[in-house]
């Protein structure tokens, strides 16, 4: 992730984020999403192996969630609500929910739930009255918020 500059464009931070010993983290499709956790403001964003965030004032690495990654291409940008990220993609993978926790070393992410219900391609989630919303291969998906369990889902395309 990287932080410009609003008036002239001029780097303000870049965050480098390793996956494993040596090998960085790249660069998705996802959309970059600002939330709070233990009251610091912080990026999230579904990279090439998993969702990674970084304190929003620095880029400084935060925590990282690889089980919604799946390899090919993450594209849905992550849906967050208080201390709670939601992350999914396609080609197999599917969607979590996790819990920001702070730690005395930084932040870990606790995952609250997984489900292959939710493989979102495209568009991404969203959550309204405790339920989210969205798009599972074919399928418009609905799943509680807290559970990920699946409340119903209909078929898009009618009688195709």
């Amino acid at each position: 992730m990287l932080a410009v500059s609003k008036t002239d464009g001029s780097v303000v931070w870049q965050a480098k984020v390793l996956w494993q010993p040596n090998l960085y983290d790249g660069a998705a499709y996802s959309s970059p999403n600002k939330f709070s956790a233990g009251g610091v403001g912080q990026y999230v964003t579904l990279a090439q192996r998993g969702v990674i965030a970084g304190r929003a004032n620095d880029g400084k690495f935060c925590w990282r969630y690889d089980h919604p990654a799946n390899g090919v291409a993450n594209i849905p940008t992550c849906m967050t609500y208080r201390q709670t990220v939601f992350a999914a993609s396609d080609y197999g993978s599917g969607g979590g929910l996790v819990e920001v926790q702070q730690t005395v070393d930084g932040y870990k992410a606790k995952e609250l739930h997984f489900t292959k219900q939710m493989q979102n391609w495209h568009g991404g989630v969203i959550l309204l009255d405790g339920y989210l919303y969205g798009a599972d291969d074919n399928q418009l998906t609905c799943l509680e918020h807290k559970t990920g369990n699946v409340k119903w889902s209909d078929s898009m395309c009618g009688k195709c």
